[in-house]
């Protein structure tokens, strides 16, 4: 069997197909809808306490503080929560410690810590550690914006 030019054209038309597969679903990945990424963190800093408090299934309570649904159940955690304070800073072995401190209407506080992968960092914060180093980096998040 002998190479010929026209097998490199088919090896070139191919390659430029999968370049161009791989360019579009790189592009589709990184203009993917991400929801509230600091709600993200706090549903799963809390889900089995609010879970409780609040009456409904860690799905639900991911779904409104995550990716904005049940208004109703956002207000209701606003009403009685108020601002939580995130901080977070590079972890051991490639992970990011989270520290997630709320004070409720009761004059309750709570904190609860965290360990996520770089993936599950809101990206402004991720872009914060790998440009600042260490950290911390304090965000500040309410249920109703």
């Amino acid at each position: 069997m002998s190479w010929t030019e026209n097998d490199e054209m088919k090896i070139f038309v191919c390659a430029a197909i999968v370049g161009a597969a791989v360019w579009w679903a790189h592009r589709q990945w990184a203009a993917r809808p991400r929801g509230d990424e600091l709600g993200r963190v706090v549903a799963q800093a809390y889900a089995g306490e609010w879970t409780d408090r609040f009456g409904v299934t860690a799905e639900a309570l991911h779904a409104a503080l995550a990716e904005g649904d049940d208004p109703v159940l956002r207000e209701r955690i606003d009403q009685a929560i108020g601002a939580v304070d995130l901080s977070f800073a590079k972890g051991p072995e490639g992970t990011v410690a989270a520290t997630v401190v709320v004070i409720d209407d009761n004059g309750r506080r709570s904190t609860a810590r965290l360990s996520l992968r770089w993936d599950d960092v809101p990206e402004s914060v991720r872009a914060e550690l790998l440009r600042d180093g260490t950290g911390p980096s304090v965000r500040s998040w309410r249920a109703v914006a």
